[in-house]
């Protein structure tokens, strides 16, 4: 039976493309483990399979299935650096620091897909991206960029795109120039959870769907977790959250606030040549919003002030000003199911408490993740592809 996620719009793209997507149990009543995770996304998936691989006993919950959050229902965006220009990072923090956080981001980048060759998980990678500018005076602040990555910072994967080459590689003239990144590219989000999922599985984590985790508390010494389903003990925990944290640990939740994100795709595009004739299936990121192109299914999504379906179909048709692009049909990349369906399947449904939860308002970290060396770690697994930061450590 399909399942309708609580806290999604409905059934999406991405869950319809991922074959056997695996479910598992609520847990059954209190237990112990040397290690605690709260969260059943990236952050809290990888760092299950790499504690259970070094011979810990870990314990993995989450109120909802793995991947109902953002890792399962991110754009796929599989970024360059952070969420910032490296050169502009060096503005804030200097230049030592910068080169720092390039690097994490670049080592995240060659971990995943490291990880993802060498336990054969399909995430669908598609090489390139490009980040087209849609304002004439944004040319200096990319040719500069592209300097700066290739000198100072060692990034050789950059291209400037005069004009001419833009406009044959998107098909369209609506942008004046882009950069083009042969280092980076796009992957399919869920595809990538259920990959992790699988691998902790066969790595001995103990892992719990529908479990919610209501407080935390230190105890003579141990992290005792209390969930809709039981008490949970452990030397350690990880608070591997996001938006669904709520009051859970008020530092992290403090620093979330609601980020609303939409995406719509069009139908197959195999037929229409004059639509990113040249960008061979690359990522494509504008100044303004963005355009992700995956297989030629297409993908629009917007984040402006009316970041509506009908705003897409606009900004698509604005972008491809002919006859294929008017023609062509852009839907929600959910679908809502019949009402009921897949209902009685729900963890969620089998817990009300963890339902109430499920049902909260979305809401999404805007800081790096925040972690102390203590029994209780917290950290956030951001809304994209860059969430692929993930710990190799616990204090």
């Amino acid at each position: 039976m399909t399942w309708q996620s609580p806290i999604s719009p409905g059934y999406s793209w991405y869950e319809a493309t991922t074959p056997e997507r695996p479910a598992f149990p609520v847990m059954p009543g209190s237990r112990k483990a040397d290690v605690a995770i709260i969260g059943g996304g990236y952050t809290g998936l990888q760092a299950a399979c790499n504690l259970a691989r070094s011979g810990t006993d870990v314990t993995l919950i989450d109120a909802c299935r793995f991947g109902d959050g953002a890792s399962g229902r991110n754009g796929g965006q599989f970024g360059t650096g952070q969420r910032v220009w490296a050169d502009e990072t060096e503005e804030v923090l200097g230049r030592e620091w910068a080169q720092r956080l390039f690097d994490m981001a670049e080592n995240a980048k060659r971990y995943v897909l490291g990880f993802a060759e060498e336990h054969a998980i399909d995430i669908e990678f598609m090489p390139g991206q490009l980040s087209v500018g849609h304002k004439a005076s944004l040319e200096r602040d990319y040719r500069n960029h592209v300097e700066a990555m290739t000198e100072r910072y060692g990034y050789p994967h950059l291209s400037f795109m005069d004009r001419e080459e833009t406009v044959s590689r998107l098909g369209s003239s609506h942008y004046h120039f882009g950069i083009r990144d042969t280092g980076t590219g796009h992957i399919h989000p869920m595809k990538l959870v259920v990959g992790l999922v699988r691998q902790a599985a066969l790595a001995g984590a103990h892992l719990y769907e529908g479990t919610k985790a209501l407080k935390i508390e230190k105890k003579g010494g141990a992290v005792v977790i209390e969930t809709t389903s039981g008490t949970i003990t452990a030397d350690r925990a990880l608070i591997a959250c996001n938006g669904y944290i709520g009051n859970l640990e008020p530092v992290t939740a403090s620093h979330v606030m609601p980020i609303r994100s939409f995406i719509g795709a069009t139908t197959v595009l195999h037929g229409h040549t004059g639509i990113l004739p040249g960008a061979n299936r690359s990522t494509i990121r504008a100044s303004s919003y963005a355009i992700s192109e995956n297989r030629k299914t297409g993908g629009c999504s917007s984040a402006g002030a009316r970041p509506t379906l009908p705003t897409i179909r606009a900004t698509f048709r604005r972008t491809y000003a002919g006859r294929s692009a008017k023609s062509t049909r852009i839907s929600p990349m959910w679908r809502s199911l019949t009402p009921g369906a897949a209902r009685s399947a729900s963890p969620c449904r089998a817990n009300p408490s963890a339902a109430r939860s499920c049902r909260a308002s979305p809401r999404s970290a805007v800081t790096p993740a925040m972690a102390s060396c203590s029994p209780i770690i917290a950290a956030n697994s951001m809304p994209s592809s860059r969430s692929a930061n993930l710990p190799n450590s616990i204090c």
